[in-house]
């Protein structure tokens, strides 16, 4: 049985001795081969750091257009509807004829005041009348 196992054993070490050359490099070469795709697959510190600081200044850019895109939609917001500005027009309307009733009061009275001092200086003054 020793005889078997030794021959065996024999076999074993003559292939391990004969094949290790060819298992270290195919071994070299997928250990090579690994490396350089991790090497161009993965970024380098200084491209990761340029690229995070690109990222930071679109962040920051976009929550500046996002602040600018939120106060135009208050604006918007806040806009007057078509009835609001009707009645905003009727009331504008309202004022206007109460100043324009105004307006004519004091017409009136200033022709009235006016017809009073024509009298008073025909009557006060002779010949005011002729000139």
């Amino acid at each position: 049985m020793h005889s078997q196992f030794g021959g065996a054993l024999m076999d074993w070490l003559y292939l391990i001795n004969t094949f290790w050359p060819i298992v270290v490099f195919i071994g070299t070469l997928a250990v090579g081969g690994f490396t350089y795709w991790l090497k161009s697959s993965v970024p380098t510190k200084a491209a990761h750091d340029a690229l995070s600081e690109k990222v930071d200044t679109h962040a920051l850019s976009l929550a500046k257009q996002n602040q600018r895109i939120e106060q135009v939609e208050a604006h918007i917001e806040s806009a007057p509807t078509r009835q609001d500005l009707q009645e905003s027009i009727s009331g504008l309307s309202e004022r206007v004829s109460a100043m324009e009733e105004g307006q004519n009061g004091i017409i009136r009275q200033l022709t009235t005041m006016n017809n009073y001092l024509h009298t008073i200086i025909e009557k006060s003054i002779p010949g005011a009348a002729s000139r």
